[in-house]
């Protein structure tokens, strides 16, 4: 059963008000959607550009439509900016990475929320489900996604907040664009490669 963070709400929101990428995430894009479970409610951001919800169980997406996580009803590179919340609880949760990051569109960003299983305020709302979530080394490894570029804070930011040690984890991450960047080579001709083999020999008829 995933475990019920909804206490949590107000300190979700405080964080994710105060983090760099998150708030040039929202501005940026004219909706999005929220994954979450369905114990928890969402944050209250502002400003927030409008909002769509699919809520989740440890069986399947539950609301408004009944289906699977690893096969959401959406087509692909079709939303803005996904934002998901206590969805890593390590075989727990029926959304899946891959299924998020094929229905994100290219330059889409992404928002991943997830409880620090370090934090002493965790284990008093989880127990020993705490030993589910993901850590920080764990949360940034399961990111690792060809399509999808983690985005680093500064260093600034990253000096205040690298010491305090916060209940929540917060991956933006944005994905890459599908238009390939063309870069000119000056060259008189073709460059081939050596490689090993016999050399044919033809001659015209």
């Amino acid at each position: 059963m995933l475990v019920d963070f909804s206490d949590l709400q107000t300190v979700e929101t405080e964080l994710l008000a105060d983090h760099p990428w998150v708030s040039r995430a929202l501005g940026d894009v004219p909706w999005c959607l929220e994954m979450a479970p369905v114990t928890s409610p969402s944050p209250q951001l502002s400003p927030m550009p409008p909002k769509h919800r699919l809520l989740f169980d440890d069986q399947q997406i539950c609301w408004p439509l009944v289906g699977r996580g690893d096969g959401l009803p959406l087509d692909d590179s079709s939303v803005p900016l996904v934002l998901i919340r206590h969805a890593w609880q390590r075989q727990k949760s029926s959304i899946t990475m891959a299924e998020c990051v094929r229905i994100l569109k290219p330059g889409g960003w992404w928002i991943s929320v997830s409880a620090n299983p370090w934090h002493p305020k965790i284990w008093r709302l989880a127990g020993k489900h705490a030993f589910d979530l993901p850590s920080w080394p764990h949360l940034i490894w399961s990111h690792q996604n060809a399509a999808l570029q983690i985005q680093a804070p500064r260093l600034a930011v990253w000096s205040r907040r690298r010491h305090r040690f916060s209940p929540l984890l917060v991956v933006v991450g944005r994905k890459v664009s599908e238009v390939a960047r063309i870069q000119t080579r000056s060259s008189s001709g073709p460059r081939f490669r050596r490689t090993p083999g016999v050399v044919a020999h033809c001659e015209a008829a």
